[in-house]
């Protein structure tokens, strides 16, 4: 693995051109693995297995049956049923891209195509030992 050393924005700056089919994460801390909220929180709670799948079955359609309520504009995309089954799973993938933009846990582990945006999410905590994960995006 890579290591790259940045003490300023001019540092960041003057490698952006090197980075530009990467996608980025920023963490404010250097020592956190790259896990997901769900993740997280089934391990804190000490959930696994059959019944990690369940919980996550339950958030999203928890989330499926009031969303109509919260996101009209978004209903159609979110509900699962009664379509076919393949329209069902893109539903719940959309569901939890939602839900992720919304702060409820997801599977989904956010990246972005912009390392300034990587460099603030590492950085907006003030954290002394921030970092930007990276992979080639291709």
């Amino acid at each position: 693995m890579k290591e790259v050393a940045i003490e300023s924005w001019r540092d960041l700056v003057g490698i952006m051109d090197t980075f530009q089919e990467h996608v980025f994460r920023g963490m404010s801390q250097k020592k956190w693995h790259l896990e997901t909220s769900l993740c997280r929180e089934l391990q804190h709670a000490e959930i696994e297995g059959d019944e990690a799948y369940a919980v996550e079955v339950d958030l999203v359609e928890a989330f499926q049956g009031t969303a109509h309520i919260y996101l009209p504009e978004a209903a159609s995309r979110i509900i699962g049923h009664p379509k076919p089954k393949s329209e069902r799973r893109q539903a719940a993938v959309y569901a939890k891209s939602v839900m992720q933009h919304y702060g409820a846990p997801t599977r989904i582990l956010d990246w972005t195509h912009s390392l300034m945006i990587a460099a603030y999410f590492a950085t907006i905590d003030g954290a002394d030992d921030a970092c930007i994960w990276f992979i080639n995006g291709k």
